[in-house]
């Protein structure tokens, strides 16, 4: 036994081969060698003795008992009584060589097999090629709904073109069936042209009947039959896995997810405590102090719009404390979620290796870092969107009224924390009558009662449309600037924006990604010249988007050329990494400010703040009460009334500024928002003709973002 299988009777008879046939066996040797390097790789133990050397993974094994003889002569070979297949590999089994005048079967003399009995008609084959028989049709007819019985017995076909394994009452007859599902091609186009000959659908065998043939392509040693699994190309709403690679797609695919998920929670968690808590960060705890019995009349007065985030911080900080970690880590853990999320789609929509380096991508982003390190709600809508956009897809593949749910659910919940992102339903509109138009009924509805909360709430805060009025209209100076904004660097904006476009088309799944990143962009534009809402990171919700079709562009490449890009991406982004978790990371350095006055600070100083600002008059305020403890804090000349009490969110301060300013006080800080040379410029109301009748400049600070001074009495 040549192919070192264990367990496989010896060849019976005493015949020997004629003249012509070992004739035709010497010319057949180079094609014997071939047939030798496959026998018993796949199916045989490799490490018996004897055994050939193994072949790559992929390749076919033709099992030979032929003791050397010619293809020509050779019958199928008795089922092997003894010796285990190796589970997963793909054996044909071949022919033992025939005797002419010996029936091995039944243990008589007779002629050998006419070759005009050949099935087909197909004339006989040259000498490189290995007639084994195939039984006769006649006597099974073809059985497509069977299904193979032992998994460890693989048929010798490629999973990706639809072939089904041996069935094991055909391996009992010594046959070798190769199955063809309705559609799929036969042989390869590479063996067309060598007469290779594949049996149709459930074709069984007796083992008297020697006269069929399956002509196996042995000419062909530069490509020889796979059985090896191929990933077939992917699909609408689902990346398609072979049979052989599901488990292989399976483990990358949870890769993805898991490894994007982890690199964010790393990157999003490092230093995130570090920058100072910014003008619309200190809005957040500033309304996460107000007890629950005064937000409602807070909010009819103010910030109606952002009411259920405050909602959910208020809660939040109740549990876990109001430190700036604290205030941050619901959008470090939304960032961390989105990432996964971004994988997920990636792989369902792309494949296991879109996945990975579209969740990686997503990562490695300043922008990610710079929203998931900010105590608002952008990050938590982000992975609203993302969520939702995954439940669309998954409720698309059988479209009912129960898998619609968790899709309304998830759109109320984004439309509560951002009205502005329920124009994402614009793109999800269009996603449904492009994939699945007969959807269209169930999805209609399901987005209509997940967008009415975030309508009452719209219509509830058209009074505080004010609040927004320093939106400057859309341009296209401002469109300029939309990559540095939406990515947080210039230069790894524009790289994906020209990644994403080559990849924006109408076929899937791009135009998934297409729809989500372009449309609500184009309709927030659009709208920005009548209205106060072009602003980009109202537009956050679309970055995963736009990493996912940057992410089809990468696929295109091998895997390690994309993971180079994705590592490019990150270094180029180190310098606005180190930037974000400065102290000024978030544009102003309120947590140096604190610092000043606290090194500074002596008794009985007073200090006073600019009202009239730009950018937010509680800032100051907020600054001083957030890091500087009770006791340590200068007195607040001005306050009569504090902020956020009786529905007002800014503080009511003395409106005679001269009356108001004590005599006894001989130091007065100054807090203004913005970097101003003239302290007491525009500071507010009647405060600036006091002080400069009183006091005079001493020191001037500048943190980011900041103007802090120190006046002291003049000399009377």
């Amino acid at each position: 036994m040549l192919s070192g299988r264990e367990g496989t009777e010896p060849r019976s008879g005493t015949g020997t081969p004629s003249r012509r046939d070992r004739h035709a066996s010497a010319e057949a040797a180079e094609a014997e060698a071939e047939a030798e390097a496959f026998a018993g790789w796949l199916n045989g133990d490799r490490s018996a003795p004897g055994a050939p050397e193994a072949r790559p993974a992929g390749r076919a094994t033709v099992d030979r008992g032929d003791g050397g003889l010619p293809a020509q002569s050779r019958r199928p070979a008795d089922r092997p009584t003894g010796g285990t297949p190796r589970p997963g590999r793909a054996s044909v089994p071949a022919v033992r060589p025939a005797s002419p005048d010996r029936d091995e079967d039944h243990g008589t003399d007779r002629p050998a097999a006419p070759p005009s009995r050949l099935r087909d008609g197909v004339p006989p084959r040259d000498h490189g090629s290995a007639p084994v028989p195939a039984g006769d049709r006649g006597h099974a007819p073809p059985d497509r709904g069977h299904a193979p019985t032992d998994r460890g017995h693989a048929a010798v076909a490629d999973r990706s073109h639809g072939a089904a394994p041996v069935r094991d009452e055909d391996r009992a007859h010594g046959a070798a069936a190769v199955e063809r599902p309705r559609g799929a091609a036969g042989v390869r186009d590479g063996d067309r042209g060598h007469d290779s000959t594949v049996l149709r659908d459930g074709d069984s065998r007796n083992a008297s009947d020697d006269t069929d043939v399956l002509h196996l392509d042995l000419d062909r040693h530069d490509e020889p039959v796979s059985s090896a699994p191929s990933s077939p190309a992917p699909v609408v709403g689902t990346a398609m896995v072979a049979g052989g690679f599901r488990g292989t797609n399976r483990a990358l695919t949870q890769l993805a997810w898991l490894g994007a998920a982890l690199l964010t929670a790393v990157i999003g968690i490092f230093r995130a405590d570090r920058p100072g808590l910014w003008a619309d960060e200190l809005a957040t705890w500033g309304m996460t102090t107000v007890p629950w019995q005064s937000m409602w009349g807070l909010l009819r007065s103010t910030d109606m719009v952002n009411g259920p985030y405050y909602v959910f911080m208020r809660a939040w900080t109740q549990l876990l404390g109001s430190s700036d970690l604290s205030l941050r880590l619901p959008s470090v853990i939304a960032m961390t979620v989105t990432a996964a999320l971004v994988a997920a789609l990636g792989s369902r929509f792309g494949g296991p290796r879109a996945g990975l380096i579209a969740g990686l991508l997503f990562a490695v982003l300043p922008a990610t870092s710079r929203y998931g390190q900010e105590a608002r709600v952008y990050a938590l809508v982000v992975c609203a969107a993302t969520l939702a956009t995954l439940l669309l897809a998954r409720a698309l593949d059988r479209p009912r009224f129960v898998r619609f749910l968790p899709y309304v659910l998830v759109v109320a919940v984004m439309g509560l924390f951002n009205v502005i992102s329920l124009v994402l339903l614009v793109a999800h509109g269009l996603l449904v009558l492009a994939m699945r138009r007969r959807a269209f009924a169930g999805w209609l509805p399901s987005a209509l009662v997940g967008g009415a909360p975030a309508v009452v709430l719209l219509v509830a805060s058209m009074g505080q449309r004010g609040q927004v009025g320093w939106v400057a209209p859309s341009s296209i100076t401002s469109l300029a600037a939309f990559p540095y904004q939406l990515f947080g660097a210039t230069a790894i904006g524009g790289a994906l924006l020209v990644l994403g476009a080559l990849a924006v088309t109408y076929r899937h799944p791009a135009v998934v990604y297409t729809a989500w990143a372009v449309l609500p962009a184009a309709v927030l534009f659009v709208a920005g010249h009548y209205t106060s809402v072009w602003l980009p990171r109202y537009l956050l919700f679309t970055l995963p988007a736009w990493v996912l079709l940057a992410a089809v562009t990468l696929d295109r490449i091998p895997l390690v050329r994309g993971l180079l890009v994705v590592a490019a991406v990150a270094l180029v982004g180190i310098p606005a990494q180190a930037t974000l978790r400065a102290q000024a990371g978030h544009d102003q350095d309120t947590r140096g400010m604190a610092t000043i006055i606290a090194n500074n600070e002596q008794p009985g100083d007073g200090i006073v703040y600019g009202t009239d600002d730009p950018g937010g008059g509680w800032v100051g305020r907020d600054t001083v009460a957030h890091y500087l403890a009770a006791g340590s804090r200068p007195k607040d000349l001005m306050l009569t009334q504090a902020q956020r009490t009786n529905g007002k969110v800014l503080a009511v301060e003395c409106p005679d500024a001269t009356k108001c300013l004590p005599t006894k006080v001989s130091r007065v800080w100054v807090v203004r928002l913005g970097a101003v040379s003239d302290p007491l410029r525009n500071i507010g109301g009647t405060k600036e003709t006091a002080l400069r009748a009183q006091f005079q400049t001493s020191r001037t600070w500048h943190p980011a973002g900041l103007t802090l001074a120190l006046l002291t009495r003049k000399p009377s």
